[in-house]
């Protein structure tokens, strides 16, 4: 059942920040990055000339925490939970959300440290650099907070079960076994080389992505008949609010607008502040330069993987192919795909959920291990949480999603309030920093 706190505040309160402020910015920044397509095509091609990783390889890093569960099995649920229309609403808070994502980044690139293994950052420190003092440092510190809690939630246990789950689907191999294959491969990274995973991520990422475009456009091709049919079912369950009661206060509480954002948040993870602790890292000589990376981001993220994945669903289920039920997310996706590609879609999905996966638990256990060096800065206290995160990969696998997307739900919530608002108030020197791109 759904907690009131996602329902009815951060269900209500996430989708007014996100869409709201991000039309703001898009405005504010004077939508650079269509009014100036050159100048914005020419930022991303520089190779930089400070310290840290290629552009691109922060953005592989980047795109390892946020592909994975939310585009495949986040975005079954959105559908099965709040229906077609919370795909709209995805491509809503997507398109809002890029220009927020791009402020963050530019933000966390600013105000990033130096340290014996080179360049970092976060929104945790802007966020105490703006407030300052005993104020800020405890505002950062329940950001980050709530940071580690999602990376043991959304960042393990759900892409745990989401792999699971596909493994007892197709190969009917227990989950227990596979939560332990998972948590003994991540851990070889984990307590390895956590800070330095963008050689393992700037290979899987654009493989699997590339993999996963291809099975989704033959999804589509084979059941093209019903493309212009699936979309308007889109756009009239987007507007249907018989889920709540009318009127503005029922727009804000319908299932499609509150699925379809927190979803979509969750897949892209735009204005939560946890994207620019592996884009600071690049050496990209100006922070708007990589910044744009970030818009890139959640392109490839909501508007293209997101949208395969849901249109694929759709076109399958129009004819008459798959079955709404909640707790079902993953056999729904495999089945969807199975329709046009037969037994080999299992297959397949199967080893892109698990490379998908892997990719975004060692992502999440590089934000978890960054957020607590900023918390502590203790050696004892992070291998603690490197083990009690790599337990959580088997806990996760034995399926405990109800709860975990309801921790997951509140952590991101809480962490894009606290980020966004901080977005608004340092607006003037992220213009300042987007200035060479807008005249």
């Amino acid at each position: 059942m759904e907690v009131f706190l996602n329902k009815y505040i951060l269900g209500v309160l996430v989708p007014i920040l996100l869409i709201g402020l991000g039309i703001f910015f898009l405005f504010y920044l004077k939508f650079f990055f269509i009014a100036h397509p050159k100048k914005t095509f020419l930022s991303i091609l520089g190779k930089g000339a400070g310290k840290g990783i290629s552009q691109f390889n922060a953005l592989t890093v980047a795109l390892a925490g946020t592909l994975g569960v939310g585009n495949i099995v986040g975005v079954a649920s959105a559908i099965i939970l709040g229906g077609p229309g919370a795909l709209f609403w995805m491509w809503v808070s997507a398109f809002s959300a890029m220009i927020l994502k791009y402020a963050e980044i530019v933000l966390a690139h600013k105000h990033r440290r130096s340290g014996k293994l080179g360049e970092y950052g976060g929104a945790m420190y802007y966020i105490q650099d703006f407030y300052r003092g005993k104020v800020g440092k405890a505002i950062a510190s329940f950001f980050a907070m709530f940071c580690i809690l999602n990376s043991l939630s959304m960042g393990c246990m759900l892409q745990a079960d989401a792999v699971s789950g596909s493994f007892k689907e197709i190969f009917d191999i227990p989950p227990i076994y596979i939560g332990i294959l998972l948590a003994f491969i991540s851990g070889i990274v984990i307590f390895r080389n956590i800070h330095d995973i963008s050689p393992l991520t700037s290979v899987i990422i654009p493989l699997m992505t590339g993999l996963y475009i291809v099975m989704s456009f033959v999804v589509i091709w084979n059941f093209r008949a019903g493309f212009r049919d699936v979309f308007s079912l889109i756009l009239k369950d987007a507007f249907s609010f018989s889920s709540a009661t009318g009127g503005l206060f029922g727009f804000l509480l319908c299932a499609q607008l509150r699925y379809g954002t927190m979803r979509g948040l969750l897949s892209n993870e735009a204005g939560c502040g946890t994207a620019p602790m592996a884009h600071a890292s690049s050496r990209a000589k100006l922070a708007a330069e990589q910044g744009i990376w970030g818009i890139i981001e959640v392109f490839v993220d909501t508007i293209l993987l997101c949208s395969l994945t849901g249109i694929s669903i759709l076109l399958v289920f129009a004819n008459g192919i798959g079955d709404f039920c909640p707790g079902d997310e993953m056999k729904l996706v495999i089945s969807s795909y199975s329709a046009a590609l037969g037994g080999i879609a299992g297959v397949l999905m199967t080893l892109m959920v698990f490379m998908f996966a892997y990719a975004t638990i060692i992502c999440w256990a590089y934000y978890g291990t960054r957020t607590l060096e900023y918390l502590t800065g203790r050696k004892s206290f992070i291998f603690i949480y490197k083990v009690i995160y790599t337990f959580s990969i088997i806990f996760g696998a034995l399926s405990v999603k109800s709860i975990v997307w309801q921790i997951s739900d509140i952590a991101l919530g809480c962490m894009t309030v606290i980020n966004v608002v901080t977005l608004w108030f340092m607006r003037k020197e992220i213009k300042r920093e987007t200035s060479f791109l807008v005249d």
